[in-house]
């Protein structure tokens, strides 16, 4: 949780041990395991509780994961007074509602991307984050790679850029994986469009103009191509459901 970390320093050789960030786990999705595999006894951080909408659900994953604290709701985890911040692994749809409920129960905040499709919401949580002087953030752990800062560095070699390209294309196997669900906020773009997007903005800034084609099923873009310019660069991205695996950035300078 890089935000939170950044606000009670950092842990290295030539400063003091910092009191780790107590976490809980605000649901057993699988995409804890990022998480969870990054614990270490120098980590700037402990997974202290886990909360599930079903008690045994709850307390069969602490003891898998080695998490001292089960809780057999999500309200129960919020209540729960040793913890300093939560991470959210909801549906996208869940994403604002169970930020703005941990925001008030006094919770830093972890929230998986995309946060929301709706912008004020994002003013909305944010403002109110501000104003309990809690940590709000998005996980777009990429970010924060070493991998990344090696793009910024490299940068400058390429010279003037003249265009961005962006993949990022995966296969869906289940037909109940809730990104086939509209009504969860599925969809291509939203699950792996928007790190095309942040790579890009990374690259780029902001875009001045957007435009987007997708193929729908069932009401769920399974694949979605995009354009944006930023000035007189223009950046292309795909992602997609159905595709083998591309994971790709090109910068052209």
């Amino acid at each position: 949780m890089h935000a939170v970390a950044a606000r009670r320093g950092s842990h290295s050789e030539n400063t003091p041990h910092v009191t780790p960030i107590r976490i809980g786990l605000l649901s057993t999705a699988s995409i804890n395991g990022a998480i969870l595999a990054a614990r270490s006894d120098a980590a700037p951080f402990s997974i202290d509780a886990v909360g599930s909408r079903d008690a045994a659900r709850a307390l069969s994953y602490a003891g898998e994961h080695g998490i001292a604290r089960a809780h057999g709701s999500y309200d129960d985890l919020l209540a729960d007074p040793e913890l300093d911040a939560v991470y959210i692994a909801l549906p996208n749809a869940l994403h604002h509602d169970w930020t703005m409920r941990a925001l008030a129960a006094g919770k830093h905040v972890l929230c998986e991307k995309p946060y929301t499709q709706q912008p004020a919401q994002v003013d909305e949580a944010w403002d109110e984050a501000e104003r309990r002087g809690l940590v709000l953030t998005e996980a777009y752990m990429w970010r924060h790679a070493a991998q990344t800062q090696l793009l910024r560095e490299l940068l400058p070699r390429v010279g003037e850029v003249r265009a961005v390209a962006v993949a990022f294309t995966a296969t869906l196997w289940r037909d109940d994986d809730p990104r086939w669900d509209a009504g969860l906020g599925g969809g291509a773009l939203l699950d792996l469009g928007c790190y095309c997007v942040s790579a890009a903005r990374l690259v780029l800034g902001e875009p001045n103009g957007v435009q987007g084609e997708a193929r729908l099923r069932d009401g769920v873009d399974e694949h979605f191509a995009g354009l944006m310019r930023f000035g007189e660069v223009i950046a292309t991205f795909q992602c997609g459901f159905t595709s083998a695996l591309v994971n790709r950035l090109e910068v052209i300078g």
